[in-house]
């Protein structure tokens, strides 16, 4: 299967931060918009994927994304000419497709939940299309399923008088024939083609099925106060330590450890210490390198002492000299390694950069992003 994620549109709803860029580049909490799709996506196995923006940034995501590769994905891009709906942008990505299963998510999205177990259900579905489903304060300005003895009977797009809470959020799943129903789809009032209208298809000819997410989700980019409130609940959960970073259960699964970068906080939320605090929990073992006294610092501002964190496989050395020969001399020492963290004190930019690719072009890691 193959991930498509549309981040086109102009926005309109949260100028003027939108006024000079892309809304799928504005920060939710302490990441871009559009990491948290690419998360969902990464997540559930989904590695190819395609991204549709407007004209206006596609190049903004090239130079924050590249192809892919640092997320550890590969990142195809499209270019929407203009607004014309999510089925138009949809169809926009048939070449993409490849004539394979897809998994749409739109770009102002954030899913809590886990959608791996949904994507393997759907690639076991001989045809036909999934959603997701979650209640809603305000199911009016979102398209409404009503269920009758757990199948869908309707779907309603923004319906003044909703038959239900349950709002069809922004994560599809399609077989090959979508691109034949977008053909032939009409206009609607909007002079847009209409996703809702793609899953009414599929509704009708009875191969639509659907989720009910049981974690938050998030329309970044319904208002001001939906963007304020998905990064409120990025904050409070797990996601604001694992989007951006390699997901953790993919720790010791490649023979080789992932290396990722980032400075040391000591705020209240401290995104390097999660990761190396879950690692540990987990039975992984990992090494720290940074210059030592400012980690030491934060240790001790959490009430952690340093050599509570040597008993638990956490490794401290010195920044200087190769990397690459570090971390040899450190498995040679201790075994294999399954996270390197470089926190970066005494190292420049350049310096962390040429560190990892090292690393990575010597084979012995694969890149994570930063934890911050």
């Amino acid at each position: 299967m193959r991930g498509i994620i549309l981040a086109g549109g102009t926005g309109s709803r949260l100028n003027p931060l939108t006024k000079v860029t892309n809304k799928h580049l504005l920060p939710v909490y302490n990441k871009p918009m559009i990491y948290y799709p690419l998360y969902t996506l990464k997540e559930a196995g989904i590695t190819n994927v395609m991204i549709v923006s407007g004209k206006g940034h596609a190049g903004s995501f090239l130079e924050l994304l590249g192809s892919g590769s640092e997320l550890g994905m590969k990142i195809s891009y499209e270019v929407q000419e203009e607004a014309g709906g999510i089925a138009q942008a949809l169809g926009l990505t048939q070449d993409f497709a490849n004539n394979e299963k897809v998994v749409v998510v739109l770009g102002d999205n954030i899913i809590e939940d886990n959608i791996s177990s949904a994507i393997s259900e759907f690639k076991m579905q001989p045809r036909g299309a999934k959603i997701f489903l979650k209640a809603v304060d305000t199911p009016e300005a979102y398209g409404v399923a009503q269920l009758e003895n757990d199948r869908i009977t309707s779907i309603v797009e923004k319906p003044e008088n909703p038959v239900s809470d349950l709002a069809v959020i922004g994560c599809y799943m399609y077989d090959p024939q979508v691109y034949d129903v977008i053909t032939g789809l009409e206009p609607s009032n909007r002079n847009e083609l209409e996703i809702t209208d793609v899953n009414n298809y599929y509704l009708q000819q009875g191969t639509l099925k659907y989720e009910v997410l049981d974690g938050f989700w998030g329309d970044c980019g319904e208002s001001f106060d939906s963007l304020m409130e998905a990064s409120s609940m990025v904050q409070k959960s797990d996601l604001f330590s694992q989007v951006g970073v390699i997901p953790i259960k993919q720790l010791g699964e490649s023979g080789r450890p992932c290396v990722v970068t980032g400075p040391m906080h000591t705020g209240k939320r401290h995104h390097g210490f999660t990761l190396v605090h879950e690692a540990i929990r987990r039975g992984f073992r990992v090494a720290v390198f940074g210059t030592g006294d400012e980690e030491k610092r934060v240790l001790q501002a959490r009430n952690i002492t340093r050599d509570h964190m040597l008993k638990q496989e956490i490794t401290f050395v010195p920044n200087g000299g190769t990397l690459v020969d570090r971390v040899l001399e450190k498995e040679k020492e201790d075994g294999m390694l399954d996270l390197v963290v470089l926190f970066g004190y005494g190292l420049q930019p350049k310096g962390i950069t040429d560190a990892v690719t090292g690393l990575i072009k010597s084979g012995r890691a694969f890149c994570g992003v930063g934890p911050d």
